[in-house]
């Protein structure tokens, strides 16, 4: 699914609200220091996170490196002070919750209507 929403990104706009369901507190861990750099370096970072492994996705898994590693860091957050990004889970997953979300990865375009994931494989 990464892989089609980055080729989707050079057409439209792709904006992903990551959601701790499947990884729980697996992901929270994975995703959270990519959520703590600055906007700019978030993509190469997230990519990380879904680059295929011998094993598979590495999200939700126990990595050698992490996924913010190699990306260059210009205004990262000291340790243990970036709970923006906990909170911006924590509000992702209250709207998962609210809209009733089935599963992920889930599409809604910018009109409010959900695309399904056929469409995006065609």
């Amino acid at each position: 699914m990464e892989s089609s929403l980055n080729t989707l990104s050079d057409a439209f706009n792709v904006v992903v609200f990551p959601v701790p369901v499947i990884g729980k507190e697996k992901s929270i861990a994975a995703i959270t220091p990519v959520l703590c750099l600055p906007p700019e370096q978030r993509k190469t970072a997230w990519d990380r996170l879904f680059d295929a492994a011998p094993e598979g996705v590495n999200l939700g898994k126990t990595q050698l490196k992490p996924a913010s590693e190699g990306v260059e860091v210009k205004a990262a957050q000291p340790a243990g002070t970036c709970d923006v990004a906990e909170k911006a889970l924590g509000i992702n997953q209250t709207a998962y919750q609210a809209y009733r979300i089935p599963g992920t990865p889930w599409v809604i375009s910018d009109d409010g209507r959900y695309v399904p994931q056929t469409l995006l494989r065609d």
